[in-house]
């Protein structure tokens, strides 16, 4: 067995085709100036979000210089346009700059849950048989129940023996074909100028530099010829799984002359493609992808050219939902769908093609070109049309050409195609309205209804593993089940090239994300001299609008970028991943630290106030969490315990895209006393160092830090139920659990469907981050929480997104007025350390001696200021001097003291952070620098 280190897993290893021979203007490298982050802003004085319908539109509008940066890499056309040298942008991820890959991921999705010309997949389960029903079972073995909801009956008709009958095998020979037909080398080279990497499965992003068995074929898997390739790991405990690797992965032809693979289903010999995306009729794989649809029960025979001949089966529609908005995914989508037609041998008309089966019925394969925002409720969301209560699969479509980001977390197969995480359906978590169910019409994160036991079995031994060696073997059979169940088709990770308008500071090309979506630290520090509008203001182009920013049913990128701004997380991941790995700081909390009940696990703390169990659920460890004092909500209440237990209780029964973050969470505890006094606790507010908190997990995992990244704190007294008063709160520590279900801790139905599901028209858009939902400036607006939209409600299909800087300056004695992190707090918290990472006794101590006659050296320190403030002419200038200046030495001492214990970075000093600013940094707030 090879070991996996954190080293290894999270290495930023690479293996690109060469990129296309562009000359971009040398950037500074990432985490260098202008690129380098920091934790504090905004500097900004408003984001002004306009909202395209594709990307062709926003990167005109980037062209004309009518926005500063995109939310969306350049596809290769645009690079000779951008970043020649001496054009008005800098470039990232083109030569001579380094390249940049990311997280995310394309994949041909696949629905699960429909029927394909007869044959049901009836969720990718295993072992199903025609005449069978398609009920999945749960882990206890009972068979899923959903009143009112009529499971199908398995039929594959056609399938030849010795496979007649089996309708799991009859899926995975159609879905193979399908695979089999796409050139995925070909789509990198020709469609990605060979930005991008092509993709066995979802866990091998390169930015992650996770290995896998799917390797593609290599000296590595000699020796020749090779009928299995094993990659990097082998079985063993925890996995316990043979694994064979990707040349095993085809059903048909790992045994007979197509031994050697270069990638999954991908074979050598004389292999045309004349589009540059698929393989022509003739061709070793589309002869490979013929013989899987005859596997199939599809077609009887196939021609000299392994075009099939003779069709079987009922017939019916096969609709590939194209995204039209993504020149890249359009390319693809629609090669797909030519060489498909050229499979059946049915000549294309009006989007179509079709040929009659031998039973007389049509055979049809339909292009549904959609954007973003047709593919919210066409390929996203549940059906509800049958009146059962809760999602039931949407079978509008069969195959989406889909797209996912990512994060340094190798946990994506599990974010997406695990059980729990589709509705009812499949037997998930009893989720949001009473009685269990995803709410009728929301997304799911599972929306291909994907409920293998077996790949579930794995996937969640990955997610929830207490170790990265752990999670890294388990990884290994999962990512093996998912490739030869083909439960879809992963395509290619992009080299990400974005192009931004020179002249901006603090644009962070964050690891695996690069300066945009999913980017919050590039929104709070980008700061420019001239900029384009007064503030200085910033012009993001997104490439697609928004449905929902409702924080518990958003589901797409384009509204976490605007989510991410007006909501802080308790913990972030630093921009820049050193080779030792992401590092998290504790964001709107003084410290965390993993702790347990009892000694279980070897090297994690004991504290007993983490409980052993909830109710019948056990408790394997603890988020222990000292929360700051010091933040407010937009409209003025501290964020306390009670909204973040009130937050991670709603995201883990509301069935969003956050749920699959809080699915690890049982509860969140704390000691009512530490409550600020207005919800009946000691603590005043502002005061640091009292309220401490545990989340309390089911798993102590290797991922349990990054799934609190993940999750926004939203205000308890904006969203709990209707007519319910107090803190969501236990009754005592001793006494965890007993808050659940209680009116203070639910979120109200009426705030998840209808009318009040809208946040901007009911004015409920309201969080704690650096930017504010608001008709104007903040503090002279007349809403707030809404009015920030071109449509006045969360949905913007084209238009405009504006919000403005939490206050400004400095928030003095825990009083509200301006951002927790503002620059001007920063600079206050820098005064107070003198120089260090925090305001620890050595401090305390210098400042009391200041009380004698003598004093001492710190003495002037504490009677100065803060900073020296000069004005610009960038905008207003805003900033204040805050320290010991104006007022007596009394206050100044207090002032200092207040932030005694306090770390801007814990656990991280703020020096060891890569790639931030170097104290003292220059910061600015509009036309006001700190220095």
């Amino acid at each position: 067995m090879k070991e996996v280190g954190i080293l290894a897993v999270f290495a930023l290893t690479l293996s690109m085709a060469v990129l296309l021979p562009a000359r971009a203007d040398s950037i500074p490298p990432p985490g260098t100036p202008p690129t380098q982050f920091a934790i504090s802003g905004p500097a900004a004085d408003q984001i002004q979000y306009q909202i395209y319908a594709d990307e062709t539109g926003e990167f005109n509008a980037l062209q004309a210089g009518q926005i500063d940066l995109t939310d969306t890499p350049l596809n290769p056309p645009q690079v000779p346009i951008f970043c020649p040298t001496g054009t008005s942008f800098w470039c990232t991820g083109v030569a001579p700059n380094p390249p940049d890959p990311e997280f995310g991921f394309q994949h041909d999705d696949i629905n699960l849950a429909n029927n394909f010309w007869g044959i049901t997949f009836c969720f990718a389960q295993d072992g199903i048989t025609a005449g069978g029903a398609c009920q999945p079972h749960l882990k206890s073995g009972a068979v899923v129940q959903v009143p009112g909801y009529p499971y199908t009956t398995a039929i594959c008709a056609n399938v030849p023996a010795p496979h007649a009958n089996d309708c799991s095998y009859a899926g995975i020979q159609w879905r193979q074909g399908f695979a089999g037909l796409l050139n995925k080398q070909g789509l990198v080279a020709n469609v990605f100028g060979g930005a991008a990497q092509a993709l066995d499965n979802l866990g091998t992003v390169p930015a992650q530099g996770v290995q896998h068995s799917g390797l593609p074929f290599d000296a590595a898997c000699a020796p020749t010829p090779v009928t299995g390739c094993v990659g990097a790991y082998s079985s063993g405990a925890p996995a316990n799984y043979n694994l064979k690797g990707v040349c095993s992965w085809d059903s048909l032809h790992t045994t007979t002359v197509l031994t050697n693979c270069n990638s999954a289903l991908n074979y050598p010999g004389t292999n045309p493609s004349t589009d540059g995306i698929t393989w022509d009729a003739g061709s070793t794989n589309f002869c490979n992808a013929a013989d899987h649809f005859i596997a199939a029960g599809i077609a009887s025979g196939k021609d000299v050219n392994c075009r099939l001949t003779t069709l079987l089966g009922p017939g019916g529609d096969v609709v590939m939902a194209v995204r039209s908005d993504s020149p890249n995914r359009l390319a693809s989508g629609n090669a797909e769908f030519n060489r498909f037609c050229d499979l059946l041998n049915a000549p294309i008309s009006a989007g179509q093609c079709s040929r009659t089966t031998s039973t007389g019925a049509n055979l049809r394969l339909v292009n549904h070109p959609l954007t973003f925002n047709d593919a919210i409720c066409f390929v996203l969301c549940g059906d509800s049309t049958d009146g059962v209560n809760t999602n039931t699969p949407n079978l509008q479509w069969h195959l989406y050409t889909g797209a996912n980001t990512g994060n340094p977390a190798f946990d994506q197969q599990w974010a997406l195609y695990d059980s729990i995480l589709t509705s009812d359906i499949c037997g998930s978590l009893p989720l949001g309205v009473p009685g269990g169910g995803v709410p009728a019409g929301s997304p799911l994160p599972n929306y291909v209804y994907s409920c293998n036991q077996k790949m579930d079995h794995y996937m969640e031994l990955n997610q929830f593993n207490a170790t990265i060696q752990g999670a890294a073997q388990s990884l290994q059979p999962a990512m093996e089940i998912f490739g030869n169940h083909t439960i879809n088709n992963p395509t290619i990770s992009r080299i990400q090239q974005f192009a931004y308008a020179k002249g901006w500071t603090g644009v962070s090309d964050a690891t695996g994300i690069g300066i945009a979506t999913g980017n919050f630290w590039s929104l709070l520090n980008m700061w420019n001299p001239s900029p384009a509008i007064t503030g200085p203001g910033i012009r993001w182009g997104m490439k697609q609008g928004t449905s929902s920013l409702n924080p518990f049913e958003f589901t797409t990128a384009s509204e976490g970028n605007v989510l991410q701004e007006i909501y802080d997380n308790l913990l972030r991941v630093a921009p820049y991943v050193p080779a030792t790995g992401p590092q998290i700081i504790g964001y709107m909390a003084d410290s965390y630290a993993l702790v347990q009940h009892n000694l279980m696990v070897p090297g994690v703390a004991v504290d007993a106030a983490c409980p052993g169990s909830i109710g019948v659920f056990p408790v394997q460890g603890c988020v222990k969490m000292l929360l700051r004092g010091d933040i407010f909500f937009h409209d003025g209440f501290q964020v306390t315990a009670s909204d973040v237990k009130f937050s991670f209780e709603n995201f883990n029964s509301t069935g969003g895209i956050v749920s699959a973050a809080t699915s690890n969470t049982v509860d969140v505890v704390y000691d009512p006393a530490s409550l600020p006094t207005s919800l009946g606790g000691t603590e005043r507010p502002g005061q640091q160092g009292t309220e401490i908190l545990y989340v309390a997990l089911k798993a102590l995992n290797s991922f349990a830090l990054f799934d609190m990244t993940n999750v926004p704190i939203v205000p308890q007294h904006l969203w709990k139920t209707v007519g319910s008063s107090g803190a969501c709160r236990d009754l005592s520590i001793s006494n965890p659990g007993s808050g659940k279900g209680t009116g203070q801790c639910t979120v109200d139905p009426s705030f998840l469907s209808g009318p009040g599901a809208d946040p901007v028209v009911n004015n409920m858009l309201i969080g704690s981050g650096p930017f504010v939902c608001a008709n104007g400036s903040f503090g002279s607006e007349t809403i707030l929480g809404g009015g920030c939209t071109s449509t006045g409600t969360s949905a913007v299909t084209t238009g405009f997104i504006n919000l403005v800087r939490y206050g400004s300056g400095i928030t003095s004695f825990g009083m509200p007025g301006a951002y927790f992190r503002s620059n001007a707090n920063y600079k206050e918290f820098a005064w107070a350390t003198d120089g260090r990472d925090t305001v620890n006794i050595l401090v305390v101590s210098s400042i009391l001696g200041c009380a004698s006659p003598t004093g001492g050296p710190a003495c002037s320190h504490y009677a100065g200021p803060d900073t020296t403030l000069t004005c610009t002419a960038v905008g207003p200038c805003i900033g204040v001097v805050g320290g010991g200046v104006g007022i007596p030495f009394s206050l100044a001492k207090a002032d200092a003291l207040s932030f005694f214990g306090r770390s801007w970075s814990s656990p991280i000093a703020y020096t060891s952070l890569d790639g931030v600013v170097p104290g003292p940094p220059v910061l600015y707030e509009d036309g006001s620098q700190y220095s």
